[in-house]
């Protein structure tokens, strides 16, 4: 009976030692973080925003996919109309995740909401360097150097879009219109006629 007893206790330690455990304990570990952010959405579905808060400021302590708990309190303070209480929370949470395209494009987003428009167009000028085939990126960040009265700074915006994707109707007008909104006629005409020569040659020749 002792030898059973003995066999089986090594067994144990084998297997609470084994890899296999640990993944079992991992898998249950992620499995109560998502039964954590499923409650603490509920409570925010229900404007229980300070209940929230304190069960992903709770897993906060448990360094679990922190970049993620950041992210989702900051949409919280945004809920309640403390956007200025979310921007530093999405920055930590971009620096944990540089790449994470959607929490910077939501920092943006708040930025512009706080009047922020150079901010914001910073934001999306880190992101058109490293995404240089999105169009909104380039788009936003000119539409935000306006508002900010940085004329010549969203000129240069568009200009960098066509050296990438050549001259389109959309960014050469909006081009158009800067220059005869700051009374420069002769390049808003330039803008038009380059329009013109693209469509009447769209290959270049």
């Amino acid at each position: 009976m002792n030898r059973v007893f003995f066999v089986l206790l090594s067994l144990g330690f084998a297997l609470v030692n084994s890899p296999l455990y640990a993944q079992l304990r991992v898998a249950e570990s992620d499995v109560n973080l998502q039964k954590k952010l499923i409650e603490a959405n509920r409570e925010k579905l229900l404007g229980n925003y300070d209940k929230a808060l304190a069960i992903l400021d709770e897993l906060r302590k448990q360094k679990r996919e922190e970049d993620v708990l950041l992210y989702e309190m900051a949409r919280i303070h945004a809920a309640t109309e403390n956007i200025d209480k979310s921007i530093p929370l999405l920055r930590q949470a971009i620096a944990m995740a540089p790449r994470n395209q959607w929490y910077r494009e939501t920092l943006a987003v708040y930025l512009e909401e706080l009047g922020q428009f150079a901010e914001a167009a910073g934001v999306y000028g880190e992101l058109s360097a490293e995404f240089p085939r999105e169009k909104d990126y380039f788009f936003n960040q000119a539409y935000l150097l306006v508002k900010a009265d940085e004329i010549d700074d969203a000129i240069k915006v568009y200009e960098a879009w066509e050296k990438i994707v050549g001259i389109q109707a959309e960014s050469t007008l909006n081009q158009h219109r800067l220059y005869a909104g700051t009374g420069n006629e002769k390049k808003a005409i330039k803008e038009l006629e380059s329009l013109i020569l693209r469509i009447a040659d769209p290959k270049g020749n």
